[in-house]
């Protein structure tokens, strides 16, 4: 594991510890196009972001939906335009 690795983990994990670890910030985009694709291509993307940022993707009926939490403001910002950034992406295709 490089360093910088280990020290992202351990400063998240003394973070949670300290009580600092809750995510503050929440949004929500909805797609109402192709959920099939969609979902093909963001499954190998659902991570966490230097644990200062996580999404999860749920498959409706005829729609996508991307939950985003972050612990702060410019952390939800990077999260949201990464999916807005691919979503782009998708539809050009």
């Amino acid at each position: 594991m490089p360093l910088l690795r280990l020290q992202d983990t351990l400063q998240a994990k003394k973070d949670i510890d300290e009580g600092k670890g809750s995510m503050s910030y929440e949004a929500v985009i909805k797609v109402n196009k192709e959920p099939d694709v969609i979902l093909k291509c963001f499954e190998p993307e659902q991570k966490s972001i230097k644990h200062r940022s996580q999404y999860t993707i749920k498959r409706n009926k005829n729609s996508i939906e991307f939950s985003i939490k972050a612990k702060d403001a410019v952390a939800l910002k990077a999260a949201t335009n990464s999916i807005i950034k691919m979503l782009e992406v998708i539809e050009k295709v």
